[in-house]
């Protein structure tokens, strides 16, 4: 059965608050209300510029799209996602969706190829690491992508969202989080964030495996899975 957080059971509450030249923000649940300004932030920003998305240009693949906002709603909807908010205006800023991904789970409803080789390649990158072993668990939390408006990049908000994963893993009783970071920007803030790296590949060697990428304007020379532990 999927994992979904009941309303008023710790949900919704703020995770952290920290400031940017004086003003307040806070890492907070995602809720309903903010669901069609987070697709917005994802798609406008987070899909021509991550790495892989980029490299078959999946923002122009209006089919690959559709299955990108459905997949994301669900996600939504286990309300496991945090978002940045600015606290004077109240404007979304960022977003890093997040929800339970169980051993076993196939996704058989993608159609689309680029879609199918997103898929193939992100398992590429663990290179053989299996979480669900090494941590002897049936599920993990998972990281589905983390976007900050361009305005208000370069002060940390990266970092902040993914520090905030220990409280939402503590409140769910969840033991470890994993996520491929394919930025070398997004790769440091995981460090920061107390992330420790499993594993790594190049993107020459995705390259290889998938010849279809096209890696020459990628940010940074490898992809990188990370764990995260509640301990």
């Amino acid at each position: 059965m999927e994992k979904k957080r009941i309303e008023g059971l710790l949900y919704p509450q703020i995770y952290s608050t920290f400031l940017i030249n004086g003003e307040e923000f806070n890492i907070q649940d995602l809720t309903e209300r903010y669901y069609k300004d987070a697709l917005s932030l994802l798609t406008e920003y987070l899909m021509p510029e991550e790495n892989f998305c980029k490299s078959v240009q999946i923002h122009k693949n209006e089919e690959a799209m559709k299955g990108i906002i459905t997949s994301y709603m669900k996600l939504f909807e286990q309300r496991m996602t945090l978002a940045c908010f600015k606290k004077q205006t109240g404007e979304l800023v960022a977003v890093n969706v997040l929800g339970i991904t169980r051993s076993g789970e196939t996704k058989d409803d993608i159609t689309d190829e680029d879609m199918k080789l997103l898929q193939k390649s992100k398992k590429f990158t663990m290179q053989g690491f299996d979480i669900y072993d090494t941590f002897k668990t049936d599920h993990y939390l998972n990281g589905f992508g983390l976007g900050v408006k361009p305005n208000y990049r370069g002060h940390g908000i990266s970092v902040e969202l993914l520090k905030a994963r220990i409280p939402l893993m503590k409140s769910l009783n969840i033991r470890v989080s994993g996520t491929s970071f394919s930025s070398i920007q997004a790769q440091r803030a995981a460090v920061k964030a107390g992330f420790t790296e499993v594993a790594s590949v190049s993107y020459d060697n995705v390259k290889i495996a998938f010849p279809k990428f096209d890696f020459s304007r990628a940010a940074g020379t490898h992809c990188k899975y990370f764990i995260l532990l509640n301990e």
